[in-house]
Protein backbone atom coordinates (compact mmCIF):
# COMPACT_ATOMS: atom_id res chain seq x y z
CA UNK A 1 0.00 0.00 0.00
CA UNK A 2 2.76 2.36 0.96
CA UNK A 3 4.05 2.16 -3.20
CA UNK A 4 0.63 2.44 -4.32
CA UNK A 5 0.59 5.77 -2.49
CA UNK A 6 4.16 6.85 -2.92
CA UNK A 7 5.26 10.19 -3.49
CA UNK A 8 1.86 11.43 -2.11
CA UNK A 9 3.29 14.54 -0.02
CA UNK A 10 6.81 13.93 -0.55
CA UNK A 11 8.41 17.08 -3.28
CA UNK A 12 9.01 14.62 -5.94
CA UNK A 13 5.52 13.30 -5.98
CA UNK A 14 3.57 16.48 -7.36
CA UNK A 15 4.66 14.91 -10.47
CA UNK A 16 2.54 11.40 -9.93
CA UNK A 17 -0.32 13.30 -8.25
CA UNK A 18 -2.56 12.22 -11.26
CA UNK A 19 -1.53 8.68 -11.34
CA UNK A 20 -2.32 8.73 -7.21
CA UNK A 21 -5.69 9.86 -8.08
CA UNK A 22 -6.43 7.49 -10.91
CA UNK A 23 -5.01 4.45 -8.87
CA UNK A 24 -7.94 5.77 -6.23
CA UNK A 25 -10.48 6.12 -8.58
CA UNK A 26 -9.16 2.46 -10.44
CA UNK A 27 -11.68 -0.13 -10.22
CA UNK A 28 -9.32 -2.80 -9.11
CA UNK A 29 -9.10 -0.89 -6.14
CA UNK A 30 -12.93 -0.20 -5.63
CA UNK A 31 -13.59 -3.89 -6.09
CA UNK A 32 -10.88 -5.42 -3.63
CA UNK A 33 -11.79 -2.61 -0.76
CA UNK A 34 -15.65 -3.62 -1.37
CA UNK A 35 -14.70 -7.28 -0.91
CA UNK A 36 -13.69 -6.23 2.30
CA UNK A 37 -17.02 -4.55 3.68
CA UNK A 38 -20.31 -6.42 4.19
CA UNK A 39 -21.89 -4.16 1.08
CA UNK A 40 -23.06 -7.40 -1.35
CA UNK A 41 -26.45 -7.11 0.35
CA UNK A 42 -28.43 -4.12 1.13
CA UNK A 43 -30.97 -3.90 3.75
CA UNK A 44 -33.45 -1.09 3.36
CA UNK A 45 -37.13 0.06 4.03
CA UNK A 46 -39.21 0.85 0.80
CA UNK A 47 -41.29 4.33 1.20
CA UNK A 48 -43.79 5.47 -1.33
CA UNK A 49 -41.18 7.62 -3.31
CA UNK A 50 -37.36 5.93 -2.24
CA UNK A 51 -35.39 3.36 0.10
CA UNK A 52 -34.20 4.61 2.89
CA UNK A 53 -31.01 2.29 4.09
CA UNK A 54 -30.74 0.34 6.64
CA UNK A 55 -26.89 0.41 7.79
CA UNK A 56 -24.95 -0.41 10.00
CA UNK A 57 -27.05 -2.60 11.58
CA UNK A 58 -28.62 -5.75 10.07
CA UNK A 59 -31.91 -7.30 11.85
CA UNK A 60 -31.45 -10.29 9.39
CA UNK A 61 -29.08 -12.23 7.61
CA UNK A 62 -29.29 -13.77 4.02
CA UNK A 63 -27.45 -17.55 4.49
CA UNK A 64 -26.35 -19.83 2.23
CA UNK A 65 -24.23 -22.93 2.30
CA UNK A 66 -22.47 -22.06 -0.88
CA UNK A 67 -23.67 -19.00 -3.17
CA UNK A 68 -26.83 -17.54 -2.19
CA UNK A 69 -28.84 -18.65 -4.79
CA UNK A 70 -31.75 -16.05 -5.05
CA UNK A 71 -30.93 -13.49 -8.11
CA UNK A 72 -28.42 -10.68 -8.63
CA UNK A 73 -29.92 -7.06 -8.45
CA UNK A 74 -33.45 -8.09 -7.75
CA UNK A 75 -35.24 -6.70 -5.11
CA UNK A 76 -36.58 -9.20 -2.55
CA UNK A 77 -39.26 -8.00 0.25
CA UNK A 78 -39.64 -9.40 3.94
CA UNK A 79 -42.62 -9.24 5.81
CA UNK A 80 -42.50 -10.00 9.63
CA UNK A 81 -45.16 -11.96 10.80
CA UNK A 82 -44.42 -12.77 14.44
CA UNK A 83 -43.76 -15.81 15.92
CA UNK A 84 -40.31 -16.44 14.62
CA UNK A 85 -41.86 -16.62 10.80
CA UNK A 86 -42.32 -13.84 7.95
CA UNK A 87 -43.06 -14.27 4.38
CA UNK A 88 -40.29 -13.27 1.42
CA UNK A 89 -41.80 -12.72 -1.85
CA UNK A 90 -39.99 -10.53 -5.27
CA UNK A 91 -41.75 -9.66 -8.00
CA UNK A 92 -39.53 -9.53 -10.40
CA UNK A 93 -40.69 -10.72 -14.09
CA UNK A 94 -38.26 -13.18 -14.32
CA UNK A 95 -38.03 -14.73 -10.88
CA UNK A 96 -41.15 -14.55 -8.79
CA UNK A 97 -40.93 -16.13 -5.57
CA UNK A 98 -43.89 -16.23 -2.63
CA UNK A 99 -42.30 -18.35 0.52
CA UNK A 100 -43.64 -18.27 4.31
CA UNK A 101 -40.98 -19.55 6.64
CA UNK A 102 -39.40 -19.79 9.93
CA UNK A 103 -35.67 -17.85 10.56
CA UNK A 104 -33.57 -20.34 10.77
CA UNK A 105 -35.71 -22.52 8.15
CA UNK A 106 -34.04 -23.87 5.01
CA UNK A 107 -35.75 -22.62 1.73
CA UNK A 108 -35.22 -24.82 -1.20
CA UNK A 109 -35.66 -23.02 -4.49
CA UNK A 110 -34.49 -23.62 -7.89
CA UNK A 111 -30.83 -23.85 -8.25
CA UNK A 112 -30.32 -24.17 -4.30
CA UNK A 113 -31.07 -23.42 -0.88
CA UNK A 114 -30.86 -20.90 1.63
CA UNK A 115 -32.04 -19.57 5.08
CA UNK A 116 -32.43 -15.76 6.48
CA UNK A 117 -31.63 -15.55 10.52
CA UNK A 118 -33.07 -12.96 12.37
CA UNK A 119 -30.44 -10.78 13.62
CA UNK A 120 -32.78 -8.64 16.21
CA UNK A 121 -36.41 -10.01 16.95
CA UNK A 122 -36.96 -6.41 19.02
CA UNK A 123 -35.87 -4.46 16.02
CA UNK A 124 -38.40 -6.30 13.95
CA UNK A 125 -40.84 -6.16 16.03
CA UNK A 126 -40.55 -2.43 16.24
CA UNK A 127 -40.60 -1.77 12.82
CA UNK A 128 -43.15 -4.74 11.72
CA UNK A 129 -45.50 -2.34 9.74
CA UNK A 130 -42.01 -0.93 7.05
CA UNK A 131 -41.82 -3.10 4.52
CA UNK A 132 -38.54 -4.43 4.84
CA UNK A 133 -36.66 -5.22 1.12
CA UNK A 134 -32.99 -6.50 0.32
CA UNK A 135 -31.19 -7.03 -2.76
CA UNK A 136 -27.82 -8.82 -3.37
CA UNK A 137 -25.57 -6.65 -5.89
CA UNK A 138 -23.92 -8.18 -8.90
CA UNK A 139 -19.93 -7.23 -8.45
CA UNK A 140 -20.55 -5.16 -11.07
CA UNK A 141 -23.35 -3.01 -10.13
CA UNK A 142 -21.86 -2.67 -6.83
CA UNK A 143 -18.49 -1.64 -8.06
CA UNK A 144 -19.86 0.56 -11.08
CA UNK A 145 -22.09 2.34 -8.16
CA UNK A 146 -19.28 3.10 -5.88
CA UNK A 147 -16.45 4.05 -8.47
CA UNK A 148 -19.55 6.48 -9.76
CA UNK A 149 -19.92 8.17 -6.91
CA UNK A 150 -16.55 8.56 -5.40
CA UNK A 151 -14.85 11.80 -5.95
CA UNK A 152 -10.86 12.46 -5.74
CA UNK A 153 -9.80 15.99 -6.09
CA UNK A 154 -6.46 18.05 -5.30
CA UNK A 155 -7.73 20.28 -2.53
CA UNK A 156 -5.15 23.56 -3.60
CA UNK A 157 -3.81 24.04 -6.91
CA UNK A 158 -0.11 24.05 -6.02
CA UNK A 159 -0.80 21.25 -3.05
CA UNK A 160 -0.20 17.31 -2.92
CA UNK A 161 -3.22 17.39 -0.69
CA UNK A 162 -6.56 15.32 -1.99
CA UNK A 163 -10.08 15.29 -1.28
CA UNK A 164 -11.73 12.25 -1.29
CA UNK A 165 -15.53 12.27 -0.87
CA UNK A 166 -18.33 10.56 -1.93
CA UNK A 167 -22.57 11.59 -1.75
CA UNK A 168 -25.10 9.35 -1.61
CA UNK A 169 -28.07 7.39 0.90
CA UNK A 170 -26.20 6.69 3.45
CA UNK A 171 -23.16 8.77 4.66
CA UNK A 172 -22.07 6.21 7.36
CA UNK A 173 -21.57 3.92 4.43
CA UNK A 174 -19.54 5.86 2.46
CA UNK A 175 -17.57 6.76 5.26
CA UNK A 176 -16.71 3.14 5.83
CA UNK A 177 -16.09 2.89 2.11
CA UNK A 178 -13.82 5.90 2.28
CA UNK A 179 -11.83 4.85 5.52
CA UNK A 180 -11.47 1.07 4.11
CA UNK A 181 -10.25 2.50 0.60
CA UNK A 182 -6.66 2.12 0.27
Amino acid sequence: NTELLQGLGLPGGMQNLENQIMILKSRELIEKTLGELPFGIEFYFKTIRNRLPIYPGMPISVVSDNEIPLPKDTEFSINYLGNNSFNIKSESDYFLLDKTAAFGETIEISGGSFRIECNDEEWLNRNKDRMLCFIIYSSNILVNDFKDRLNVELVSRGGSILKISMVGPNPTKDADFINKLK
